[in-house]
C-alpha cells in the first residue's frame, strides 16, 4: 500500500528545492530586510567541500525568511579554498552572505563557535549545510523567545528520559521527535537540522568556547555539547509550535553525515557519559523524572 503522507511530503520537498534553485533573490542587502524589532540576529552555519555545491539552496530559505536575519554567516575551515567555491554560492554575497574562514578546523562547533564570540548580544541561529528551512523560521522563532523569555528555541527535539539510578538512559530510548510545544524543559534536547535559537547571555560562563574539552570529548558531536552548557546555565530549551519540522526538508536524502558514528555507533552516549561525570547535569535529573 502507497503512504500517501510520506509520497506527499517527497512530492512537497522535491517542488521546494526546485523552486529554491530558480527563485531569484532581489538586489537588496539583508540588512536592508530586516524587520523593526529590538533582537539582533545572526544566522551561522558551517559546511564542508562535498556539501558546497548544493549549500546555496539552504541559505536562500534563510533569505526568502519572513523576518529577515541581521547577518547570515558562513564560516569555513582549511578544508574549503576560496578559488573552489561555486558559483551559486559566491552569487549570494552580493545579497549579504558572509563568507569567512578560520584557522584550524573545529568540525561542526564552527556552526556556533564564532558567531557566539563575536556577537555576545545577539540571537544566533545555528543552521545545518544539508537542510532547506520553511519562510516563517526565524519569526517563529523569535515569537517563541517572547513567550518564554531566556530559553532556546527549536523545531526538533528529542525528549531526554532517565533510568531508576537518576542516570540517562541510551541516546536510541530517548522519546524522538518529541512534539509538546507547550512547556520548556530541561528534558527538550533540541537537534540542530532544524534550526536552534540561542538567546544572548545563555553560555556565560561556560566551557562552550574551550576547544581542548571539544577536541578531547566531542569532536564530531554539537548537539550534546551546545546542550550540556547552556543546561549548566539553568537554561531550558522549548519547541516553537506550527510543525516546522515537517516543513523542513533535507537536501541529501541518502547523506546520514555524522549520523552513522554519533547515533549508530554509540558516539552520542559515551559523550553523554563524559558530560555526567562532571556532574553538570545533576540539577536537571528532577525536571527529566517528571
Amino acid at each position: 500500500m502507497i503512504n500517501i503522507k510520506f509520497l506527499s511530503k517527497i512530492i512537497r520537498r522535491k517542488v521546494y528545492l526546485l523552486y529554491l534553485s530558480i527563485y531569484p533573490l532581489n538586489h537588496k542587502k539583508v540588512e536592508e530586510h530586516t524587520n523593526p524589532r529590538d533582537e539582533i540576529i545572526v544566522v551561522s552555519l558551517t559546511s564542508y567541500p562535498a556539501r558546497l555545491d548544493r549549500l546555496h539552496l539552504t541559505i536562500k530559505s534563510i533569505f526568502r525568511q519572513t523576518c529577515a536575519a541581521d547577518r547570515i554567516i558562513l564560516y569555513l575551515g582549511e578544508d574549503c579554498n576560496s578559488s573552489e567555491l561555486p558559483k551559486n554560492l559566491l552569487r549570494l554575497k552580493k545579497h549579504g552572505l558572509e563568507i569567512v574562514y578560520v584557522e584550524g578546523n573545529l568540525g561542526p562547533h564552527k556552526k556556533y563557535y564564532y558567531s557566539v564570540k563575536d556577537y555576545p548580544d545577539a540571537f544566533v541561529l545555528t543552521i545545518d549545510d544539508d537542510t532547506v528551512y520553511p519562510s516563517n523560521l526565524i519569526e517563529s522563532f523569535i515569537e517563541e523567545h517572547r513567550r518564554n523569555k531566556g530559553c532556546v528555541v527549536c523545531s526538533r527535539a528529542h525528549l531526554m528520559r532517565v533510568g531508576e539510578d537518576k542516570k540517562l538512559l541510551p541516546y536510541l530510548n530517548w522519546k524522538w521527535e518529541h512534539n509538546d510545544y507547550s512547556l520548556p524543559s530541561f528534558a527538550v534536547f533540541p537537534t540542530g537540522c532544524g534550526g536552534v535559537l540561542y538567546p544572548p547571555g545563555v553560555f556565560n560562563g561556560t566551557k562552550l568556547l574551550d576547544k581542548m574539552m571539544i577536541s578531547t570529548i566531542c569532536r564530531n558531536n554539537d548537539d550534546i555539547w551546545l546542550k550540556w552548557n547552556y543546561s549548566g546555565n539553568g537554561v531550558k530549551a522549548v519547541i516553537a509550535p506550527g510543525n516546522l519540522w515537517h516543513k523542513t526538508y533535507d537536501i541529501y536524502i541518502n547523506d546520514l553525515g555524522l549520523n552513522v558514528s554519533n547515533i549508530d555507533g554509540g558516539e552520542n552516549d559515551r559523550v553523554i557519559r563524559e558530560l555526567e561525570s562532571t556532574n553538570i547535569w545533576e540539577k536537571e535529573m528532577e525536571d527529566l523524572m517528571q
